[in-house]
């Protein structure tokens, strides 16, 4: 059955149009570490190893077919720092203590920006890129209700599959692989991604692109309406039940930025509808989770114990980078890995440790100089703004979270990245003239 599976996915990347790997891409990639753990569980150990290249070869097809009919169009001084950051993931790739550990970070880099090269090149339109919203948030829909299902009925056979448990102790009480999974002694809601904090940064972009697309509404039926705003209350309320500060921190930032850039109109409306589904979102997580609003408080005020050691652990973490700047190899700071040599809580200081501080800093000046292509296109689409906001949110928590190079966040803010600089995208551009005339 799982040779089946298998034998047909591949062999639907291989036929389908380069639009259609894309939708697959973008459908499949929030339930890739499900899917992956599953095949383990349920068939043999093993299998998850092979299903797990699915996204490699998908973005691999995708490229291939892009480049058969279109030419690299990408700013010439970002494509050499691509070159060279892809040179110095390899160089230090040769450097790792465990080449299994190396190998999870090698492919995330490479292939991320292998998709965000072939994305910018692509010659897609702006009714493809809707479709590709639109996807997302059934994607989200589908993460959201699993949520709730893991959370409330499902937690200890998902928990198994994800490997997330170690065991079930006489008292009944869940004992779990990672301390992520509980905060303030309350379970935190994952889904079937690999962890709350995973889940709660997709229900953040999730979040964000509905409430986006809410206002975009006379680009959308009623119907479709609806549904953007079902999926914007549900990702919101998956968001909260996470309880991620890096989420919430993400989103908060992006539609901070959107109201700047006045893509999200503050109409009397519009404040009175997401203001009663704040209130009914305090009214059940009050009613339900009473304790809910003391974990937010503590979080904010950093009496957290998780959020009150992160600045030690930073801190900590700079030294040891001051002492050794070099670089030690791909895996040596993974966290999942129990020969590791080094980790803190932040991606980028993780990175530092691997392929060394001028390695991290090529990376930082290849988002920033992104982020500054997207600035010269923002004219031409209300969505390049979203991208800047969701980018500028992105980097700055990279400094204090590890999940933002993590699967599937990493491939959804390259895959952004990649539509906010192709040239031909000018999606919902007449809601952009409307707002700034």
């Amino acid at each position: 059955m799982f040779i089946v599976f298998i034998s047909l996915l591949f062999a639907f990347i291989l036929l389908a149009k380069k639009e259609s790997i894309l939708m697959l891409f973008v459908f499949l990639i929030p339930f890739h570490s499900f899917l992956k753990a599953f095949s383990d569980f349920y068939f043999k150990v093993g299998y998850g190893n092979i299903f797990a290249v699915w996204k490699e070869v998908a973005i691999l097809i995708f490229t291939i077919k892009v480049f058969r009919n279109n030419r690299l169009l990408i700013d010439k001084t970002l494509l050499l720092c691509l070159y060279i950051f892809v040179f110095v993931i390899i160089l230090f790739f040769t450097f790792s203590d465990d080449y299994e550990d190396g190998l999870a970070h090698l492919r995330d880099h490479i292939f991320s920006i292998i998709l965000f090269i072939a994305l910018v090149s692509s010659s897609i339109t702006n009714a493809q890129i809707i479709k590709l919203l639109k996807v997302f948030l059934v994607g989200g829909v589908i993460s959201c209700i699993a949520g709730f299902l893991q959370y409330y009925f499902f937690k200890i056979p998902i928990g198994f599959i994800m490997k997330s448990i170690d065991f079930i102790d006489a008292n009944g009480y869940v004992q779990y692989n990672y301390n992520s999974f509980r905060i303030m002694g309350i379970e935190r809601m994952s889904g079937i991604l690999t962890g709350p904090n995973d889940f709660g940064l997709y229900c953040s972009f999730i979040l964000v692109l509905s409430i986006f697309l809410l206002n975009m509404k006379k680009s959308f039926t009623k119907i479709t309406y609806i549904f953007i705003l079902i999926t914007g209350i549900l990702s919101a309320t998956c968001l909260i039940l996470s309880f991620s500060r890096v989420g919430w921190v993400i989103a908060v930032i992006c539609i901070i930025y959107m109201i700047v850039r006045k893509i999200i109109i503050l109409k009397i409306r519009n404040i009175i509808l997401f203001g009663v589904i704040a209130l009914m979102l305090v009214l059940v997580l009050g009613t339900i989770f009473p304790s809910s609003f003391d974990i937010i408080t503590n979080s904010l005020n950093g009496k957290e114990a998780s959020a009150a050691n992160r600045g030690t652990e930073l801190n900590e973490g700079l030294s040891v980078l001051f002492a050794e700047p070099m670089g030690h190899g791909l895996g040596t700071a993974d966290i999942r890995s129990s020969g590791r040599s080094f980790s803190v809580e932040s991606i980028f200081l993780n990175t530092a440790y691997e392929i060394g501080v001028l390695g991290l800093a090529l990376l930082i000046f290849i988002h920033i100089y992104i982020i500054k292509l997207l600035f010269r296109r923002i004219k031409s689409s209300p969505l390049v703004a979203l991208i800047i906001g969701f980018s500028i949110a992105a980097l700055i928590s990279s400094f204090a979270s590890v999940n933002t190079y993590g699967v599937p966040f990493i491939y959804i803010w390259w895959f952004m990245l990649g539509i906010g600089v192709n040239k031909y995208n000018t999606v919902f551009n007449n809601r952009l003239v409307a707002v700034t005339q």
